[in-house]
């Protein structure tokens, strides 16, 4: 909501950040400024969202580049997906008890 209000404001305004702060304040500025400015105001609206995550992580102390990864939404809605999929899951639990399993017995082999 944050970056749409701002992109919003700034295409609408037409003086988005970047050309207030590197041409405003010249009376002639050269092309390289002009476009420079718009460059870096395009990939201010490309990364806004994820620029305000990392803040509002960052303001309530939590880890900043946790949960990069994808998120996937299964839908169980025939009873035979969702059989596998409750097969799928527990065997990947089994693999995953025996992992940590064996990494504790290694790392308590190396400790005594």
């Amino acid at each position: 909501m944050l970056s749409g209000t701002y992109i919003l404001a700034s295409v609408i305004s037409g003086y988005p950040l970047f050309y207030l702060v590197i041409v405003f304040p010249f009376e002639s500025p050269t092309d390289f400024l002009v476009y420079l400015a718009r460059v870096l105001d395009a990939l201010l609206y490309i990364f806004l969202p994820k620029f305000l995550s990392y803040f509002f992580r960052y303001m309530e102390s939590r880890t900043l580049l946790a949960r990069h990864g994808k998120r996937t939404l299964v839908i169980c809605d025939v009873p035979y997906v969702q059989k596998n999929l409750e097969n799928y899951v527990s065997k990947v639990r089994q693999s995953e008890e025996r992992r940590l399993e064996q990494s504790d017995s290694k790392s308590n082999a190396l400790h005594n």
